[in-house]
């Protein structure tokens, strides 16, 4: 069976969580499993699975937004997108400040990267899908490197996000931590979190 050519095999005509796969870890060979391909390749996504709700004139780090950074790190042309589906009360005028955040934490105990101040909102009831974008431009050492963000409400009643350029930031050591995102909505504004999906591409 060792020396039978792979063209040669039976066809498989669907996958398995428990079939197995030979990899390469670190000049070692070893085996793996459909699931834990299925999780790794998984990784790189975020979702939420309860409504969130966000705290008025607070800094609120969405909870599952947090998508996980490659262990190779930050790399240009990558996109961190979330899909946000939101509501909010008729209360609350203020303009929504967003930061996007790098590190272990997923809170708001995480750097911040970029800031983003939208615009008044609309006090009246109102429910959209936020989303949000961020974009590496360049990574690297020092101050060189730098992303960029947008943030489309498709309701001003939440505000319109806008887009913004990061101040040059040391990125080139972020594998293995998080972009994930915190919102303080302004005084008053009574916004629930139904959903959270994020994905990097």
């Amino acid at each position: 069976m060792a020396d039978t050519k792979i063209s040669a095999l039976t066809a498989a005509t669907a996958l398995a969580a428990t079939d197995e796969y030979a990899i390469n870890q670190g000049g070692v060979s070893k085996k793996t499993t459909g699931a834990l391909l299925k999780q790794w390749s998984n990784a790189a996504g975020a979702f939420s699975t309860v409504a969130q709700t966000i705290t008025a004139a607070t800094v609120t780090y969405l909870t599952a937004s947090g998508i996980l950074i490659p262990s190779t790190g930050l790399a240009a042309g990558q996109v961190y997108r979330w899909y946000i589906g939101v509501s909010k009360t008729a209360a609350g005028v203020a303009a929504p400040i967003w930061t996007f955040r790098t590190g272990t934490a997923q809170t708001t105990a995480d750097a911040t990267v970029l800031t983003i101040t939208g615009t008044a909102q609309v006090a009246t009831l109102s429910g959209t899908l936020l989303i949000v974008t961020l974009h590496v431009r360049a990574v690297g050492a020092g101050t060189a490197g730098l992303v960029v963000g947008a943030i489309n409400t498709g309701a001003a009643s939440f505000g319109i996000g806008g887009s913004a350029v990061s101040a040059g930031y040391a990125n080139n050591a972020d594998g293995d931590k998080y972009m994930g995102l915190a919102v303080n909505t302004g005084a008053s504004a009574a916004w629930t979190a139904n959903s959270v999906m994020g994905e990097l591409t």
